[in-house]
């Protein structure tokens, strides 16, 4: 099933946004221009020390920037548990390519977040 997962299927429009900025420190964002430029970086990262608690991935409305840098985006939200910071991180291009690699990388983490709320849940 997940080979036939496309972006549009991962695209979510939840009924609430996320601050793409830290309230404290507005320096405190990242931003990448691909997927695999984000995943090089932040793909082993250990996920207590960057705990993912959202993600969205949103098509852009924007003909111009769809042109550059294609029709989806993505935006995750972290916190660095240890430093206690909230880090909101960019990524400008995700491809169809990527949709594997991104699945895992969010089904890893899914899988975590489960077990911090155990025993809720079972």
């Amino acid at each position: 099933m997940k080979d036939e997962l496309k972006l549009e299927d991962l695209a979510a429009n939840h009924s609430y946004f996320c601050s793409l900025q830290n309230a404290f420190n507005s320096q405190i964002a990242l931003s990448y221009e691909k997927w695999e430029s984000f995943f090089e970086e932040w793909g082993t990262h250990d996920l207590d020390l960057a705990l993912l608690f959202r993600w969205d991935i949103k098509e852009r409305t924007d003909e111009v920037e769809e042109l550059k840098y294609g029709k989806y985006y993505m935006e995750l939200f972290l916190l660095k548990q240890n430093k206690g910071v909230f880090l909101p991180i960019y990524i400008r291009s995700v491809k169809e390519d990527n949709v594997n690699e991104i699945s895992d990388y969010l089904d890893s983490r899914f899988i975590h977040i489960q077990e911090l709320w155990k025993p809720i849940g079972k």
